[in-house]
Formats: structure tokens, sequence, C-alpha cells
């Protein structure tokens, strides 16, 4: 018997089922591998990551060299589309709903700036970990393009001041290439 005989559906019904347990797996074992690749980052001093304690507030809170750093990962499997305006926007105003960011204070140290990442696979306008998506006039004009009506002008500038946008579709492969990159 074979393995479509014994699930009772032909290779191509295989292929439009819809399999909720294996994507939703595929994306925490890809958040795992973007925590990985960013604690590598850290310890190669690529970027100043001093703790990450997922779930923290969003998928992970970072401390990186006097700022709070949230992290939100988004999986997207390779023969996806890019992320549409709306969905990016959409994932930026989750990432940006708590009132200690809308404030821009972190409330568990006020002298601490609030830092937030956006880690998808692909499909996103980059800016990477060492710019903010306001330093990037495309990316901030699509931002501001998608993200009006969702907000006002004012926190819609202190959110692109502080948002960085990440596509990196092998975390642990880049994790490799840091360490080996750093330790010879």
């Amino acid at each position: 018997m074979s393995f479509f005989e014994l699930v009772g559906l032909s290779p191509e019904a295989w292929e439009r089922e819809q399999r909720r347990g294996a994507i939703s797996a595929r994306g925490y074992h890809f958040q795992d591998a973007v925590f990985a690749w960013l604690m590598t980052l850290g310890v190669t001093r690529e970027w100043p990551v001093g703790a990450l304690v997922p779930e923290g507030r969003d998928d992970a809170r970072l401390r990186c060299a006097g700022a709070l750093v949230d992290v939100q990962v988004e999986s997207r499997q390779p023969h996806l589309p890019p992320v549409s305006r709306s969905e990016l926007a959409g994932w930026v105003q989750t990432l940006a709903s708590s009132p200690e960011v809308v404030a821009g204070v972190a409330l568990h140290a006020a002298s601490e700036r609030l830092v937030l990442v956006l880690v998808v696979e692909h499909g996103i306008p980059m800016t990477g970990l060492d710019r903010v998506a306001a330093e990037i006039p495309e990316t901030a004009a699509a931002l501001r393009a998608s993200l009006s009506g969702r907000m006002d002008a004012n926190e819609m500038e202190a959110l692109l001041a502080r948002l960085h946008l990440v596509a990196i579709r092998e975390p642990l492969d880049a994790a490799k290439v840091a360490l080996a990159d750093a330790r010879g």
C-alpha cells in the first residue's frame, strides 16, 4: 500500500491539502533558528546581543547595548510571493502595538531605548540590523502608505525610527558563517 493510498489522497490532493501542523512546526523551527543566529551575532560581537528571552514580549526580547529589542519572527515558505504591503503593515502594527512601544518608552528601564525587529524569510524590503526603516526612503514611503489610517503620523515616524526589517532564508547557515568568520 502506498503512502497516498494510506492517507486516502492523490499526490495532487496531498499538495493542495493544508497541513497546518507541519506548517506551524516549520514556523517554530524557523523562529528557533533566528534566535540561534541572533545569539551567534552576540557571541561573535557582530551585533551587541547580551541576552535573549524567548516569548519576552513578542517572539523574543533581547537586551542589546543599552536597548531593549522586541523581535517578531514570521515564517514564509519559499514558494510564496513577496509579502503584500497590507500583510507587512499588519505585522509591523502588531509588533508596535504595546503601549510602551507607542509611547517610545521602555517600561522596564526608562533609560533604555526600545528597538523593533521584524524577521521574515523573504519578501520584505530589507533594512538589516544596522539601519532602521526611516533611513531607507523607499521602505519608509511604503510603510507610511500602508500604515496611514492605522496610526497617527507622530506614532508612525517614531515607529519607523526604531524599526528594523530583516529577510533571512537560512539563519542557521548565516550563524555558521558568522561563527566561522569570527573564530577562523
